[in-house]
């Protein structure tokens, strides 16, 4: 599986070294991670770890991590079943950590400074009271459709954070990124125009990939209520009508047509939630998991897939 070439040079951007030692996600309710042996471009091992409730409390802003200790106890576990003792690291963090945001343009700027300028004023419009010290990365992107900038932000104290969970169990933590861009990664060449649907414990990000670009994003807050008695068709309206209003958008509006839907849902009911969304929708809807190689339990593969995005 070939990443697109522009969304590569992206993921290079926000990773810095694209092929680290390990590759490892923080999640509120779980800690993943995959060996990476970059020369033979495999996976050398993989761990899943449960953290504490409340350990940790993803936001883009304030304090993310209640309990480090424990998320660094989980972490040097987690590497002592990779086999490291050193090492360099990419992480993925929550999605709410970071806003994404695919800006159309007439042309790409080839300077940075250029680019970033662009960028700056145009994110600053759509959220009017960004802070000065976000930190921002982005690349051009052309397609056939026209051209657009692929732009992340972030506040760098709630990164450091991350980081410093990483370094202090002894991980240079080289690079950070957010699920939902490393699951544009592990798509396969000629799998059509997608949506990419990842569902996590508090949120849930959708990414268009049209022509193996990706040409929107969506993301916003969402929780799955498991405590009543609610059939979950009921219970998953609110992503079924935000995958139906993505690809009328599309359809609509930029005159795509969307084949399919890859879903990613790490849960411990995520084949119903399959299933479900499989009922509701009029696309085909297909689990990431089933993208990643080996033998492991399905669920598994599931919370590992978009580690294994950064590996493709």
């Amino acid at each position: 599986m070939k990443t697109p070439k522009p969304a590569r040079r992206l993921l290079e951007r926000l990773l810095e070294a694209p092929l680290p030692d390990a590759v490892f996600q923080v999640a509120p309710r779980v800690l993943t991670g995959i060996r990476v042996l970059s020369k033979e471009r495999t996976v050398g091992g993989r761990f899943i770890a449960a953290l504490p409730s409340g350990a940790v409390r993803p936001a883009f802003e304030g304090a993310n991590v209640a309990d480090p200790a424990a998320v660094e106890a989980r972490i040097r576990e987690g590497m002592l079943k990779l086999g490291l003792s050193q090492g360099t690291a990419a992480v993925l963090i929550p999605e709410l950590c970071a806003r994404v945001f695919l800006l159309p343009v007439d042309a790409v700027p080839a300077s940075d400074r250029e680019r970033d300028r662009i960028v700056r004023w145009r994110v600053g419009k759509l959220v009017p009271n960004l802070p000065e010290d976000a930190r921002f990365v982005h690349e051009g992107v052309s397609a056939a459709d026209g051209e657009r900038i692929v732009a992340a932000v972030a506040r760098p104290e709630v990164v450091l954070q991350y980081e410093g969970l990483f370094t202090r169990s002894g991980l240079a933590p080289g690079s950070v990124t957010v699920p939902s861009l490393s699951l544009i990664g592990l798509l396969p060449a000629g799998s059509g125009d997608a949506l990419v649907v990842n569902v996590e414990d508090d949120s849930i990000s959708i990414t268009a990939v049209v022509g193996s670009e990706p040409v929107l994003f969506r993301q916003k807050p969402f929780v799955l209520d498991r405590g009543s008695g609610t059939p979950l068709g009921r219970r998953i309206g609110p992503l079924v009508k935000e995958i139906e209003n993505t690809a009328l958008y599309l359809e609509d509006k930029e005159k795509k047509h969307i084949s399919a839907v890859w879903l990613r849902a790490p849960f411990d009911d995520g084949d119903d939630l399959l299933a479900e969304l499989a009922k509701q929708l009029s696309l085909p809807v297909r689990e990431t998991g089933s993208l990643v190689p080996g033998d492991a339990a399905a669920r598994d593969k599931t919370l590992l897939s978009a580690l294994y995005g950064l590996t493709s």
